[in-house]
């Protein structure tokens, strides 16, 4: 199930989102936009670098931080 309320779904679907979203949209109309950002060193920060640079953004800005992890939002 993946309708409903949290305890009752058991399907979840994983999408990055924030600025790393605005960067896609400047590449994809012709603008360069190096993102500057920090994550974590867990899957979840290493996911957003990999997403990001598939689509073309530079990610060459972007610090891996081994004390913090990267931020979650379930909505």
């Amino acid at each position: 199930m993946n309708v409903g309320k949290l305890r009752d779904v058991t399907y979840f679907e994983k999408h990055v989102a924030g600025s790393e979203l605005f960067c896609i949209s400047a590449k994809v109309n012709g603008a360069e936009c190096p993102l500057i950002a920090k994550v974590g060193d867990d899957e979840f920060g290493y996911d957003m670098i990999e997403y990001g640079r598939g689509k073309g953004v530079d990610t060459s800005m972007i610090k891996v931080d081994p004390q913090l992890p990267t931020a979650v939002f379930f909505i």
